[in-house]
């Protein structure tokens, strides 16, 4: 009897937080999953730069992926840079710039889209599972050490990792992985880049939540669960929000929830490399994230096992008035693994910059020539 009653509480309680009406600019319509125009050995010139595009399975879904091949003649194959996005872009919105830079240096770079993003199979769209994209770069890596097409196009005995924002995370946690079960895989990866990373998401959530006050956070919460018990029914769809809105914006648009909320100015840059701004890219890109994704975000936390574990040489590129990715954390990061390892390789560079002022055209250099310095020194 007491089994029933429980049984009959909670369905009605699952049916009210689907029943309850959603924040404004809020949706549950189904976001278009796109299939990749360039199918496996397409070369395609980009800016004189050679690109080939292959997939990797991960999980049993295909990851479409990018091969940029250095342009000058080269006696033997390349060191391979690996590279990984943040949150809520794809490759082709937010790494070209870097690969194209990072080719040019005399490096192979290879670029994906994890599962859920761009034209990566993947249903709902736009859910981001940070552990699902650590395993998403893993399978990336284990299939380019591997005997295979690729095999005369880069040295997988070389290569590096370079993350941005939530990507600077992945790449962090993937490699003090490897390192924790002693991969032989580990051994390959000489140098780890991690800029503007997101390192824990217990301390960014509470920054977000000194940032959005009580009543705006109770709202994103309701967003979250709705979508975590909708996740329970549903594969094919989701509750989504915003990814980032203007937080000086008066439009109607602008006066819901998001996942960032950030200056105007600096929300002019993030939208610059978007379809908001006119942007063409592959796949059906929209401003929209999965609500469940700020729960798996919140769990996601990076310091401590980069801080036990990693024993590949890293650089840290962060901004001193980053609020995407608060410095503390980062800082918290560097101190810890500095006191666990006593030969530590980790390095931290600090810009007074913000987190998307690096992607200007002032700033942006400063990624590049710190990375490639860095990766040239380790390989």
């Amino acid at each position: 009897m007491g089994f029933k009653f429980v049984a009959a509480a909670l369905a009605a309680l699952l049916a009210l937080l689907l029943a309850l009406r959603l924040d404004p600019g809020v949706t549950t319509a189904p976001m278009q999953h796109k299939l990749p125009q360039d199918p496996d050995g397409t070369i395609t010139k980009v800016e004189g730069v050679e690109r080939i595009t292959f997939s990797v399975l991960s999980h049993g879904k295909r990851l479409h992926c990018w091969l940029f091949v250095p342009p000058q003649p080269l006696a033997k194959p390349p060191p391979a840079v690996v590279a990984a996005y943040g949150l809520g872009v794809q490759k082709d919105i937010a790494m070209v710039p870097l690969a194209l830079a990072l080719a040019r240096e005399g490096f192979a770079a290879v670029l994906f889209d994890y599962r859920h993003w761009g034209v990566s199979e993947g249903l709902p769209r736009h859910a981001a599972v940070p552990q699902q994209q650590v395993e998403d770069l893993t399978a990336l890596l284990q299939h380019l050490g591997a005997p295979g097409p690729l095999s005369s196009k880069l040295d997988s005995s070389k290569m590096a990792l370079y993350g941005a924002s939530l990507g600077g995370g992945v790449v962090l946690a993937a490699a003090a992985e490897l390192c924790r079960r002693k991969d032989p895989l580990s051994s390959s990866i000489k140098a780890v880049v991690a800029a503007i990373p997101f390192v824990s998401g217990s301390k960014t959530s509470s920054k977000a939540l000194q940032e959005r006050g009580l009543l705006e956070t109770a709202r994103v919460g309701l967003a979250v669960v709705q979508d975590l018990v909708r996740s329970v029914f549903t594969a094919e769809s989701a509750v989504y929000i915003p990814l980032a809105r203007s937080s000086s914006s008066s439009s109607s648009s602008s006066s819901g929830i998001s996942a960032m909320q950030l200056e105007s100015n600096e929300h002019q840059i993030w939208a610059s490399r978007t379809p908001l701004k006119g942007q063409v890219v592959d796949g059906a890109w929209e401003n929209k994230l999965a609500a469940r994704s700020l729960f798996w975000l919140s769990r996601f936390e990076v310091e401590d096992l980069a801080a036990e574990f990693l024993e590949i040489p890293t650089l840290l590129i962060a901004g001193s008035i980053d609020t995407v990715c608060p410095i503390e954390a980062i800082r918290d990061l560097v101190s810890r693994h500095q006191k666990k390892q006593s030969s530590s390789k980790m390095v931290l560079k600090e810009f007074p910059l913000r987190h998307f002022d690096f992607l200007t055209q002032q700033n942006f250099p400063i990624l590049v020539s710190n990375t490639v310095q860095f990766i040239k020194e380790q390989i």
